[in-house]
């Protein structure tokens, strides 16, 4: 129902509408998309400490000789 300035009455129909589309327990997108922000952060980092945790291929001789500097050393 509508008054008017005039105060004359008028009707309006509206027609229904699906709802938007609304995330669980109504959070805001911040609130909800930070666990999965973090964990895709966690792995990422997980996987650059995995990395650089690894010798590379030409560390390996590398190793070899450190490992006899080690021995001496401890002679």
């Amino acid at each position: 129902m509508i008054i008017d300035r005039v105060g004359e009455l008028s009707l309006k129909q509206y027609e229904e509408s699906d709802a938007p589309y609304r995330l669980p327990d109504n959070m805001d997108i911040f609130t909800w998309s930070v666990p999965f922000l973090a964990e895709k952060v966690m792995n990422m980092l997980g996987h650059l400490v995995k990395k650089l945790g690894e010798p590379a291929e030409d560390d390996d001789v590398g190793a070899d000789q450190g490992d006899k500097a080690k021995s001496l050393m401890l002679a």
